[in-house]
C-alpha cells in the first residue's frame, strides 16, 4: 500500500491510497470518514483481474485538506478529472519507477524535444536547398 498527495489547482491537497499493480484502475470507496484497508478478498480479486485499487481520502482526513459542504463531484471538478485520468497517472507513475513496461515521462519529453529539433533542422535544410538552387541558377546567367 502506497499513499500520495495530489495538489489541486485551488491549492488544496487530496490524499490517495494505491494498492495493487494492475493495468486497470478501480476507484474504491469503502465508506466514511476516510479510506481504510481494502478487504483481503477485494484485493485478491483486483489482483486476479489485473486492477489497481485507488482510494481517495475524504477532505478533512489524512492529508486531504478539510473543506466543508463539499462532495466527491466537487473534488473531481476541482481536479478536472474523470476516473480514467487518475488511472493514467497511476499507470505512468509505475512506468516511471520501472515497475511496468512503457515509455517513461522523461523519454516522452525527450521525444517531444527531438521532434521539435528535427522540424527546425528540416526547415533550415529546405531553406538552404532553395538558397543553393537560387545561387546556382543566378551563377549560370
Amino acid at each position: 500500500m502506497r499513499t500520495d498527495t495530489i495538489e489541486t489547482a485551488a491549492g488544496s491537497s487530496l490524499e490517495i491510497i494505491i494498492e495493487g499493480a494492475g493495468d486497470d484502475v478501480l476507484i474504491y470507496h469503502h465508506g466514511t470518514p476516510a479510506a481504510g484497508p481494502v478487504e483481503a478478498e477485494l484485493l485478491e480479486a483486483a489482483t486476479t483481474h489485473n486492477f489497481t485499487i485507488v482510494q481517495v481520502v475524504r477532505p478533512g482526513y489524512g492529508a486531504s485538506t478539510r473543506q466543508m459542504q463539499r462532495s466527491v463531484a466537487d473534488v473531481a471538478r476541482e481536479l478536472g478529472l474523470v476516473e480514467q485520468t487518475l488511472g493514467n497517472w497511476v499507470r505512468q507513475e509505475r512506468i516511471d519507477r520501472g515497475e511496468r513496461e512503457g515509455t517513461t515521462t522523461e523519454i516522452r519529453e525527450e521525444n517531444v524535444r527531438l521532434r521539435r529539433e528535427v522540424k527546425h533542422l528540416t526547415m533550415e535544410r529546405d531553406l538552404l536547398k532553395k538558397a543553393t538552387a537560387f545561387w546556382v541558377k543566378e551563377s549560370e546567367r
